[in-house]
């Protein structure tokens, strides 16, 4: 494998709504109150100038990035970008549930006070070509250098039952209560990058835990993502670039389930003068944890700062078996689909309404159920990168995968360390029918074969348009992709 000096840049963008919008991740409207603090587009340029390999990783602090978004971006970079494949650049997210809504989806028409999706979009797709444009206008000769660190922030959120099911945010104090389903990951994967003169730059950090302590809340937040940026930023520079990359977390949260009464404790014992804004207290934890366990990998990288390594990048579109929606899940969806159309108990109600936006939300998803069951395809599309810098390997996925199949990765792979980036959205066909492109293309969660035995939400076939053996097929064919580039 040949080796060379790599050019790296940084961009970014505040992409925070100067009006209220819907945020995005639940079934129910939630319009914005207020501004709590930024969101953000952050993107990172690598390139090799010796083999004229290019990657650009851009992060986005929103739920996830439609496609329609990725190919308005990729629109306008091609006007301001013609060097610039945008083929060879992948949007993400950090999965914050305070952030505003890219597309319409299943939430209602607001009122005109309310941003709508689209002028969100707009305003968005302009912000995030300006951060790739500035990433790749600033790469220059770089040394970069990884390393691991430790914080526990992910915790896995399905609880298991004695009978053998399970249930996402399910309690812990029944009689029947048996344990997690599953496992957590306190690996912080970090890849730092200095310019010619030694002076640090920038910092992605990855680890397996969505962004959501406030996924219920009324206001704009890039959640914990912000206090760890600020922390990390007091620590080693605060004009460095900050890439979070949420990995494999399907099944995991910010949230602990287990140990809640102690939890409660000791916010009191942080705050006792007043009663603690449990959101923001536990924020306030992560946020350190990560500004300690990026400082004190810091040190150690520092002793060994590399400027000739190897860079390469591949992108694949996967053909993957599609979860089929049985004939008694497709009658149970047709009577709830019924029985909604013909309550009208919550007509006249505001759109903003809890319980009628909920039921809007749950017609248009017991809709798609049925649709689904319609489409007699086998299989369908994915797109997946993968990226070499060093001993450092990158490998996306547009899925909310569940942890094990991370892990399966990170621990075949050749690489010392594997960033596995989960919620990659795929660039597609430029042109493509949007209803053609959403149809083709997979996405949603991605459970392993014990969750499907549990049951519950995020692990049955009506929330999951790929099961565990496409999850394994997944697994075995990014990693022939990385194998590639070693």
């Amino acid at each position: 494998m040949p080796q060379g000096q790599v050019k790296i840049g940084w961009g970014s963008r505040d992409v925070t709504p100067d009006r209220a919008v819907n945020l995005n991740g639940l079934f129910h409207v939630r319009v914005s109150q207020k501004v709590n603090d930024p969101v953000t587009v952050t993107a990172m340029a690598v390139e090799a100038p010796h083999s004229r390999e290019r990657m650009v990783i851009v992060s986005c602090d929103c739920v996830g990035v439609p496609g329609i978004i990725t190919r308005r971006v990729s629109r306008k970079l091609r006007a301001i970008l013609p060097e610039l494949d945008p083929r060879q650049v992948v949007f993400c997210s950090t999965h914050t549930h305070s952030a505003p809504a890219l597309a319409d989806a299943w939430y209602p028409r607001l009122g005109p006070e309310v941003m709508t999706p689209a002028a969100y979009g707009d305003f968005f797709c302009g912000r995030a070509a300006e951060a790739v444009a500035e990433a790749w206008r600033s790469r220059r000769l770089a040394g970069v250098g990884w390393g691991l660190g430790r914080a526990v922030v992910g915790h896995n959120r399905r609880i298991a039952y004695l009978d053998g099911t399970s249930l996402m945010y399910g309690k812990v104090n029944r009689p029947d209560f048996a344990g997690a389903e599953g496992g957590e990951d306190s690996a912080v994967d970090l890849l730092f990058t200095w310019d010619k003169r030694r002076t640090l730059t920038g910092v992605v950090v990855n680890l397996a835990c969505p962004s959501q302590v406030c996924e219920t809340a009324y206001y704009v937040s890039a959640d914990f993502w912000h206090d760890a940026r600020a922390e990390i930023r007091k620590r080693l520079g605060k004009h460095i670039f900050i890439l979070p990359l949420c990995g494999a977390a399907g099944d995991q949260s910010p949230a602990p389930l287990l140990h809640q009464r102690a939890e409660r404790l000791m916010r009191k014992r942080r705050e006792p003068a007043v009663v603690p804004d449990f959101r923001q207290d536990r924020r306030s934890q992560i946020g350190k944890q990560l500004g300690q366990a990026v400082e004190a990998a810091f040190a150690d990288v520092l002793k060994d700062i590399r400027t000739d390594v190897p860079f390469r990048h591949v992108r694949a579109t996967l053909r993957l078996p599609r979860n089929v929606i049985t004939r008694a899940e497709y009658q149970s969806a047709v009577r709830a689909h019924r029985k909604l159309l013909a309550d009208h108990s919550l007509d006249g109600r505001p759109t903003t309404d809890k319980q009628a936006s909920t039921r809007f939300s749950y017609i248009q998803y017991q809709k798609s159920v049925i649709d689904r069951y319609h489409d007699k395809r086998k299989y369908g599309l994915v797109e997946v990168h993968a990226g070499r810098i060093g001993d450092m390997a990158f490998a996306t996925n547009p899925f909310e995968l569940f942890l094990d199949y991370g892990l399966r990765i990170k621990e075949r792979s050749p690489a010392t360390q594997t960033m596995v980036i989960q919620l990659a959205t795929p660039y597609g066909p430029d042109k493509a029918d949007e209803c053609v492109f959403a149809d083709r293309y997979l996405d949603g969660y991605l459970p392993t074969e014990r969750s499907i035995a549990g049951g519950g939400y995020g692990a049955s076939a009506l929330d999951c348009s790929v099961g565990p053996q496409g999850g394994q097929m997944l697994v075995e064919k990014t990693l022939r992709l990385i194998k590639r580039l070693w």
